[in-house]
């Protein structure tokens, strides 16, 4: 009778494990009316990324992402997001951050923060304007990933 259970449990382990692996990939949609919410579960660690409007805020010369980091296997405290980042507008124009804010308690296994953009390019012409019909968020190089793009739909 024991050993019936264990065999049960360890086949639903194996069959529980392997859905996730097979489930997992890259979950990059584009932004739909009303969602500003993106994630990439490539490899070990999930990356979110949130649009915000920042209009209403302290940030209001900046495009501005919130950004989560989370796993269960990798130690994400030495991920420079200002290094490893960048805005990628439809023309293929790219754009660095302007600064990354971690949130308090952030750390280890799960990182979040904000990540800012310039709002205007050097020329004072908006980065993102009405002529791009999306723009991109690039990170590079987390959890074993070359590159997550986010894409949202203007």
């Amino acid at each position: 009778m024991r050993y019936g259970l264990l065999a049960a449990i360890l086949i639903v382990a194996i069959l529980g494990g392997a859905a996730l692996l097979l489930g997992s990939g890259n979950n990059n949609f584009p932004a739909e009316s009303g969602t500003t919410s993106l994630t990439n579960d490539e490899g070990a660690v999930t990356v979110s990324i949130n649009y915000l409007d920042g209009t209403d805020s302290e940030y209001a010369d900046y495009t501005v992402f919130s950004v989560s980091m989370n796993t269960h296997s990798v130690n994400l405290d030495g991920y420079n997001m200002e290094e490893l980042s960048y805005l990628k507008d439809s023309n293929n124009q790219k754009y660095l951050p302007s600064k990354w804010i971690e949130d308090e308690g952030s750390g280890g296994h799960h990182r979040s923060g904000t990540l800012l953009f310039p709002k205007y390019a050097e020329n004072g012409d908006p980065i993102v304007d009405s002529d791009d019909s999306y723009f991109e968020i690039v990170v590079n190089e987390v959890g074993g990933v070359a590159e997550r793009n986010f894409r949202v739909e203007l």
